[in-house]
């Protein structure tokens, strides 16, 4: 599972903060906090996903169960 708070910097809070140069990363790297940028072209953090989901093991689906009027307690 990926849990993110967004999709691209167009909105993001953290990418408005790299406009203020009192609160970029001490080390000048540019943040990547998503996986499209404000154009919608994939980043760094695209690929790394998109490498893990890549690489993750297959899981069986468990078979589909019909729901029935005894499941409803």
């Amino acid at each position: 599972m990926v849990m993110s708070w967004g999709l691209s910097d167009r909105y993001s809070w953290i990418v408005r903060h790299e406009n203020n140069a009192e609160e970029r990363r001490p080390d000048g790297t540019e943040e990547r906090p998503l996986p499209f940028d404000r154009d919608l072209q994939r980043k760094p953090a695209w690929h790394a996903l998109a490498e893990a989901f890549a690489g993750a093991p297959v899981r069986e689906r468990a078979p589909r169960r019909e729901h029935s009027a005894a499941d409803e307690g």
